[in-house]
């Protein structure tokens, strides 16, 4: 039999085809397959490893920036705790004149009075070398020309005080006349005198 084209313009279409691999050996496709896959994952998985080591490392890297930064603030930090303490340690000095000075303060005494005391019982004729003032007792060293300005010195300060002691009464002489030195103690202020 025979064919004829009645449409001779119109052409056939042509089939496409896909390339066949002609496998001989399947037993060896086998085996290629899953080590192509194995060394295809292992590519990716040290891709992906090598990603993760290094954001790793650049986390590393800030987390070390800021640990150098922690330890700049906290070497700051213990200085400012020593000066602090240094500055805790001069106020607890500064409080502690202070309380000091408070009670001097408290202890403080007039001697005004007893500077009068002293002034009021001298007569005249009594001159004083040396006089020593404190809250008990008075010291008096001077001389005098004659004994009863001496007498009268003691019963001035029979006033003021409870205890009177002569230390020592001595007569002294030199080329042009003769004096007494004298040397007394008085103890037990009557205050209420003052």
């Amino acid at each position: 039999m025979i064919k004829i084209n009645l449409n001779p313009y119109k052409k056939k279409r042509a089939k496409l085809s896909l390339p066949q691999i002609k496998i001989e050996k399947f037993g060896e496709v086998v085996y290629f397959i899953p080590a192509a896959v194995l060394i295809i994952l292992t590519i990716i998985f040290t891709f992906y490893q090598s990603k993760v080591v290094d954001s790793l490392k650049s986390e590393k890297q800030t987390l070390l920036s800021e640990k150098k930064k922690y330890k700049a603030i906290q070497q700051k930090i213990n200085r400012l705790n020593k000066e602090y303490a240094s500055f805790k340690k001069i106020l607890y000095q500064i409080e502690l004149k202070k309380s000091i000075y408070k009670e001097f303060s408290k202890q403080k005494e007039d001697f005004t009075g007893y500077f009068k005391i002293a002034y009021d019982s001298i007569p005249d004729g009594v001159w004083l070398n040396s006089l020593h003032i404190s809250r008990t007792k008075f010291k008096f060293k001077g001389f005098s020309l004659n004994p009863i300005n001496i007498s009268t010195f003691y019963e001035n300060l029979n006033k003021y005080f409870t205890k009177i002691d002569f230390k020592s009464v001595e007569r002294k002489s030199n080329k042009r006349n003769s004096f007494y030195s004298f040397k007394l103690e008085a103890g037990g202020l009557n205050k209420e005198e003052i």
